[in-house]
């Protein structure tokens, strides 16, 4: 058994306090052979590993492994124990596929936060494809970062109808181009879809996510931000909203977003911030279908249409109830002011409000 003087960036000594409850060490620094070897290797050296058997808790195991390459020797590992797999391979940024996990038993756990967080190289999930996840709730960030896969088609058969969590779970995952994996997701009881898509700026098509049921979704921030090639909305035309209660930045920076038709029969009723939601969404062009949008319990409409330079037809917002909102800076700024001031005329806002909003106009 060799010394293991470094893990990718990481010392024995903190490779060791990450990993308390699953190794044997001896003082001298060699790692007892209690139960099995796992090889890896780090540039050419070879790293042999001793785990414990029953491991309950893997989070942060391999955690910024920057220059670990293969793993493949962990197919032998028994997971079946584990409740947790938080950031387990976060920042492993050589990794291309993993397949060495397609044998895991991992359903027994509760949460995959940050588990391929910034792993940058990976391209190839189809280990992942016949995963038992249904006792998972938390999906936070999971695939942050990981800019070189293309598809999600080996999370077809998962079943999350038990997560309530997927903030970030793909954002920055910049070459995304295909989620009909997702298409029959059931993500009935989730709450939280902050930042799920945020800045996977080649994803065209809303279609895959049509039959969604987010009727228990609270909180939407930013969940297309940045999504540049975005072309349309129909595939939230169904989408029950009526339980959110905010909406920031939702669609903020979707550069080639050109109508939101599909969201004409949005119930907002509920929702107190509609702050950022469409900013910089320069291709659009059309805002007539919000116009019986409920939004008198909003409260923030900061920067909700800034920097809109195509619409012209924000009049049709006139008879919007915004009497509780008490943050209305720059909601039509560089908007033309003449037709800013048409729209609001009718507000029941105060006049600094309206001197704020019109104020930020051309």
């Amino acid at each position: 058994m060799q010394n293991i003087m470094q893990i990718g960036q990481y010392s024995e000594k903190n490779f060791v306090d990450n990993n308390k409850d699953n190794i044997d060490l001896i003082v001298n620094g060699k790692y007892n052979e209690l139960t099995d070897k796992f090889l890896l290797t780090e540039g050419d050296n070879i790293v042999t590993i001793v785990i414990k058997n029953k491991l309950t808790n893997l989070g942060d195991m391999f955690k910024d492994c920057y220059y670990l390459k293969d793993f493949s020797e962990l197919k032998y590992l028994d997971v079946s124990h584990s409740k947790s797999f938080s950031c387990m391979f976060y920042g492993c940024s050589q990794i291309t596929d993993i397949n060495f996990l397609q044998n895991w038993n991992v359903s027994s756990s509760n949460s995959f936060n940050c588990m391929f967080h910034h792993c940058q190289s990976l391209i190839d999930i189809k280990g992942l494809e016949n995963w038992d996840v249904l006792n998972c709730k938390f999906f936070y960030c999971m695939f942050y970062g990981c800019e070189s896969l293309i598809d999600l088609k080996s999370l077809h058969n998962w079943n999350v109808s038990n997560a309530t969590c997927f903030e970030g779970m793909f954002s920055d995952c910049k070459k995304l181009t295909d989620i009909s994996g997702l298409q029959n997701w059931n993500v009935c009881n989730c709450t939280n879809f902050q930042s799920m898509f945020s800045r996977c700026s080649n994803i065209i098509s809303s279609m895959p996510l049509k039959n969604w049921n987010v009727s228990n979704g609270k909180e939407f921030d930013n969940m297309f931000t940045k999504c540049s090639s975005l072309l349309d909305s129909k595939g939230f035309e169904k989408w029950n909203v009526s339980n959110a209660n905010s909406f920031t930045m939702m669609f903020g920076e979707c550069s080639n977003l050109k109508e939101i038709e599909s969201l004409m029969n949005w119930d907002v009723s509920n929702c107190n911030n509609f702050s950022l939601m469409f900013r910089e969404c320069s291709s659009l062009l059309n805002v007539k279908p919000l116009q019986n949008w409920n939004v008198s319990n909003g409260v923030n409409f900061s920067f909700m249409f800034y920097k809109c330079e195509k619409l012209l037809d924000i009049i049709t917002l006139e008879n919007w109830n915004v009497s509780k909102g008490n943050q209305f800076d720059a909601m039509f700024g560089e908007l033309d002011r003449d037709i800013v001031i048409k729209t609001i005329q009718k507000w029941n806002i105060s006049k600094e409000q309206y001197d704020s909003i019109k104020n930020s106009a051309w």
